[in-house]
């Protein structure tokens, strides 16, 4: 796979879940989120960093109304009035700016496997 940025139809078909959203604005955050990522990566990681963080900032800006990867595992439901209690993620790295969900803490693995720490004396 070259490094090469996604397209939207590619993202579309590894995340179903943004098939309702606009092709133009898809891009437009692909962009964004091309930024974040270089040739310095892995080359079978580049596209998929890419779309992960793309797919998480879309989620931040609430593109899909509610995120159901924000959740973990249902803990209570109730059935009148409806109500469902859930976990807190897991694998959730609060201390990181991509721990609020499932897409941003796939890119942080990723980026931790791609970027080098900088250590500071």
């Amino acid at each position: 796979m070259p490094y090469t940025t996604p397209t939207s139809a590619e993202f579309i078909t590894r995340f179903p879940a943004f098939t309702a959203v606009d092709d133009g604005y898809i891009d437009l955050m692909i962009g964004e989120a091309a930024r974040n990522v270089d040739d310095s990566w892995a080359e079978l990681d580049y596209q998929p960093a890419i779309m992960f963080l793309a797919a998480h900032n879309m989620v931040e800006e609430g593109i899909l109304g509610r995120d159901i990867n924000t959740s973990g595992a249902i803990t209570s439901s109730k059935l009148g009035d409806a109500q469902d209690s859930y976990a807190n993620p897991v694998n959730s790295d609060s201390s990181s700016i991509y721990g609020s969900t499932v897409y941003g803490r796939r890119f942080a693995q990723l980026q931790r496997v791609n970027v080098q720490a900088v250590v500071l004396l």
